[in-house]
């Protein structure tokens, strides 16, 4: 198979030549292009081809991504790929001598459990550490007293604030991430704290912070739908 990039991404494809007037291009499920065209059709035409199809291309893509708590052989933890083990002398999931070891447990929800005990924990610590190292930028517009730091696996939300309770929810799936998109999400939800809406003064507080937050938004989003985490 050939390769290209698409959108930032690496994606294979394929050419088929057959007696044919007109190029067709498919996604196929396996995460590859199939190009069908004319015989005499070049490959710089059909590169130009699939160029012009780009965004078809990456929604298809998105749409065929695959969720999923841990790969079969690999897992993502801040960015970085580990192989994965299964220890059937354990009953959590922990990183050790660069493998990343997953209790061999009867139930899978059980595991899955474990997993995202890990990434609760790893976020929660590394989320304190943020706080810590932009203490001072956050005091002058923040009172963090008080405020309790959850972590939990959601279907819909990076996270959640509910300023009254002085509640932050983190989701587990940002351990997967660059640390880069906690602090984004991190400190979305901080902001909330003061302004409860995402007004104008929302984001004008926001982007203080995180002026690229919108662009990491989207780099995220997209991040969850294509990588298996």
């Amino acid at each position: 198979m050939l390769e290209l990039l698409i959108a930032g991404r690496k994606v294979s494809y394929v050419i088929q030549r057959k007696k044919i007037k007109n190029t067709y291009l498919r996604v196929k499920p396996e995460g590859y292009i199939l190009i069908t065209t004319h015989a005499k059709i070049s490959n710089a035409t059909v590169l130009d081809f699939i160029r012009r199809n780009e965004k078809r291309i990456v929604k298809e893509l998105d749409r065929l991504g695959k969720k999923q708590v841990v790969s079969l052989d690999k897992a993502l933890i801040f960015g970085a790929v580990y192989p994965c083990h299964k220890n059937q002398a354990s009953t959590t999931a922990f990183l050790a001598d660069g493998e990343f070891v997953i209790p061999d447990l009867p139930e899978e929800k059980a595991e899955k459990k474990a997993i995202e005990a890990y990434y609760g924990n790893l976020i929660w610590q590394e989320a304190m550490r943020i706080c810590i190292t932009r203490g001072t930028a956050l005091a002058e517009q923040f009172d963090l007293s008080g405020v309790h730091f959850k972590t939990q696996r959601m279907k819909s939300q990076f996270g959640s604030c509910q300023p009254q309770k002085r509640v932050i929810k983190l989701n587990t799936v940002l351990g997967r991430f660059d640390p880069k998109y906690l602090d984004a999400i991190l400190l979305h939800e901080i902001c909330h704290l003061r302004v409860p809406n995402h007004g104008p003064e929302f984001y004008r507080l926001l982007l203080e912070y995180v002026p690229e937050y919108r662009k990491i938004r989207r780099e995220l989003n997209r991040m969850v739908k294509t990588i298996g985490v």
